[in-house]
């Protein structure tokens, strides 16, 4: 009977190990992004289960921005239904909000979209891609060769992973698009 106490405690330490510290794989851009409808004024008219965009680069002033829209959805885990830009913010490079607002209308349901294989990592990826091109059109001049093969390779991944928002997308910056079509690349179709 007393061996059974010393038992369990050796199974108890044998099973145990330590605990694995969470690591952050997103970026500080990434995550700035993500949270920028909690940050005023956003927070207080963008309600908290509307998700924002991947952001897009846009001018302000001379300088650089990002422009995102808001989008609300419905169901549940395989029976989500998604629903078109509701709202918009722009905010800086360091997540300063400039501008937050909820558009006028009625939300419109977008087709049924199926997630992409290995998602989240495509979409690390794309925030990444989106800083880059962000810097690269804030230079306000062509890019060069070894860079245009770079535009068309974030193009064609933001529209694999824009889900049915390309309009909404291509109105956050038409600026930006254009500039991404004259340096090799094609605004969301």
């Amino acid at each position: 009977m007393r061996r059974l106490p010393l038992l369990l405690l050796a199974a108890l330490w044998a099973c145990s190990k330590p605990v694995e510290e969470y690591k952050e794989e997103r970026s500080p851009f990434q995550l700035t992004a993500e949270r920028i409808g909690n940050e005023e004024p956003c927070s207080r008219l963008i309600p908290g289960e509307w998700s924002p965009s991947y952001p897009v680069p846009s001018m302000r002033s001379g300088r650089l921005a990002y422009r995102v829209f808001f989008s609300g959805w419905s169901g549940r885990p395989g029976a989500i239904t998604l629903y078109d830009a509701q709202g918009d913010a722009a905010f800086t490079p360091e997540g300063k909000v400039l501008e937050c607002s909820q558009r006028p209308g009625d939300r419109k349901a977008l087709p049924a979209w199926t997630m992409p294989e290995n998602f989240e990592v495509r979409v690390r990826a794309l925030y990444a891609s989106i800083e880059e091109m962000g810097r690269l059109y804030a230079r306000g001049m062509p890019v060069g060769d070894g860079d245009r093969e770079r535009v068309s390779a974030f193009s064609r991944e933001f529209s694999a992973l824009s889900a049915g928002y390309a309009a909404s997308y291509r109105s956050l910056s038409p600026e930006f698009w254009a500039w991404v079509e004259k340096n090799g690349g094609a605004a969301p179709r």
